[in-house]
């Protein structure tokens, strides 16, 4: 539950969606959140991040 909440927290923070040196602790980031969504408090809220297009 922990890993989730932290992967959450990475995937709707603003300020790392800009930096693209952390590409690949995003998409780890994305996968843990996803894979492990029935863990999470507020599934709803983990599906709505990864769906948003940032860019």
């Amino acid at each position: 539950p922990e890993l989730v909440r932290v992967g959450r927290d990475l995937l709707i923070d603003p300020a790392l969606l800009g930096n693209p040196f952390i590409h690949r602790i995003l998409s780890a980031a994305a996968w843990v959140a996803g894979e492990y969504v029935r863990f999470s408090r507020n599934p709803s809220e983990i599906m709505e991040a990864l769906l948003q297009p940032r860019t």
